[in-house]
């Protein structure tokens, strides 16, 4: 039961947060590179694959709502597995080693 609260948890921290700087990333440089940096690897993957298709003028993928949607929905939900592995190996860590004096 912990480990479904912990991944909840997660995911109601990372999605809103991804939504949020996914938003504003259009509006400000500061904001994308805040994105690459707290979403690496899969977010930074994601915007790689949408400046290519953005840049070589193959709107077709990019430009369609509904794909571009589930790909960066797909990408998000890896990136808060990766989050919740990350915390769970540092909980499981900082259990089996309470402060060591």
């Amino acid at each position: 039961m912990k480990t479904k609260k912990l991944f909840l948890w997660t995911f109601a921290v990372v999605f809103p947060t991804a939504w949020l700087l996914s938003v504003l990333r259009f509006d400000s440089q500061t904001f994308k590179v805040l994105f690459k940096i707290l979403f690496f690897p899969f977010g930074y993957i994601y915007l790689l694959i949408e400046d290519y298709y953005v840049r070589n003028g193959n709107h077709a993928i990019m430009n369609n709502e509904i794909l571009e949607f589930s790909l960066w929905v797909i990408f998000i939900s890896l990136q808060v597995f990766l989050y919740y592995y990350i915390f769970r190996i540092v909980s499981n860590k900082l259990k089996r080693n309470p402060e060591s004096k």
